[in-house]
């Protein structure tokens, strides 16, 4: 049964160690579930809390796919509503390890991370980072997509999803945004 809104989740689909919701797309873990011994055991850790939510996170930032994390799902528009957000294209080290903004950045940083496997991520002009998603489900990586775009600042039209503080946004269209000044050497 759904933590969240009590629907029956076995038909959901099996998600790292829970199911999504098939009513509210929340994440219910198998230890919250009536009937735990159909479960499955992940590594024999299944029933920790901390590990299950640490590979949520983990998952969910290396694929990009946002919905593995337990929690309602806040949509910050209608969902068949576009919303816009304006951003720089980066790799994720760069953008939390890294004093970057949306418009100063080291870009050569970002090639040799992206380079070396580093997942994209939206670096939005508030300060928002936005973890690429396609409109698709089953989601597909958005990697080759955003590649053309590393260390550019665009205009990004998609739902974005919120949940558990991580913002994720469905890429229905990209576009580069010209005449914004970019520092591309910033330490």
């Amino acid at each position: 049964m759904c933590s969240y809104c009590t629907t029956p989740v076995y038909n959901g689909n099996n998600t790292l160690g829970g199911y999504t919701c098939i009513t509210c797309r929340a994440w219910v873990p198998y230890n919250s579930l009536h009937d735990a011994r159909t479960a499955p055991v992940i590594d024999g850790r299944d029933d920790d809390p901390i590990w299950s939510l640490a590979s949520a996170i983990i998952v969910a930032i290396t694929t990009g796919q946002a919905s593995v994390l337990p929690g309602p799902v806040r949509y910050a528009a209608h969902e068949d509503t576009l919303v816009t957000v304006d951003g720089l294209v980066l790799d994720v080290a760069c953008a939390v390890q890294n004093p970057a903004t949306a418009t100063r950045f080291n870009l050569q940083c970002a090639q040799d991370c992206v380079e070396l496997g580093s997942p994209l991520i939206i670096l939005g002009a508030d300060g928002v980072l936005y973890v690429p998603m396609s409109t698709a489900i089953p989601d597909s990586s958005q990697r080759s997509r955003l590649l053309r775009f590393l260390g550019k600042f665009v205009r990004v039209k998609g739902t974005v999803l919120e949940r558990s503080g991580l913002h994720a946004i469905t890429i229905a269209s990209i576009e580069e945004v010209l005449g914004i000044h970019l520092i591309t050497d910033a330490q």
